[in-house]
């Protein structure tokens, strides 16, 4: 253990480069959201890939190496990776048991009525409902997965900031 902490204090640029590339993850992550507002019509195409590849790497490539490599990161930045870990583990078991508990006895209140609030609530839940294939339910789920930590991980590390 003694070694690990010399070590770690021996190249403060690569340690440096792991928040540079936490930063790019989160833009990548805000540039991905931000596609879901293109029209369709926007979709495909040569820019669109020239400008979308490298943000599906950053966030299919990197956020992982990022997760799991270890070695890239110093002191700091391995006490931002457990507290962010552990407000994943806490988001994960809780907030499917919450969204669960509140929607669907809201939804057993409101479906007799056919409201105009039960027509919002029953497009938010077809949108979850659709046929996905489990290919695109597992992408799906480890992307959220990817984006989650590196946003948790760079609002723990802005409140530490202040």
């Amino acid at each position: 253990r003694g070694m690990n902490r010399a070590a770690k204090t021996a190249s403060p640029l690569k340690y440096r480069l792991y928040f540079w590339l936490m930063d790019a993850c989160l833009l990548s992550g805000v540039l991905l959201l931000c596609e879901l507002l293109l029209p369709d019509e926007f979709k495909g195409g040569l820019v669109y890939w020239i400008v979308g590849a490298p943000i599906i790497f950053l966030i299919a490539i990197v956020v992982p190496l990022l997760i799991v490599a270890s070695f890239l990161r110093d002191d700091y930045a391995e006490r931002l990776w457990h507290r962010s870990v552990a407000v994943l583990t806490f988001g994960a078991a809780t907030i499917p048991a919450l969204f669960l508990m509140i929607t669907w006895p809201l939804y057993l209140l409101i479906e007799p009525s056919r409201s105009s609030f039960y027509m919002a609530y029953f497009s938010f839940f077809e949108f979850i409902d659709s046929e996905r294939s489990v290919r695109d339910t597992l992408m799906m789920t480890w992307l959220t997965f990817n984006l989650s930590f590196v946003v948790i991980f760079q609002f723990i590390r802005w409140k530490d900031s202040r």
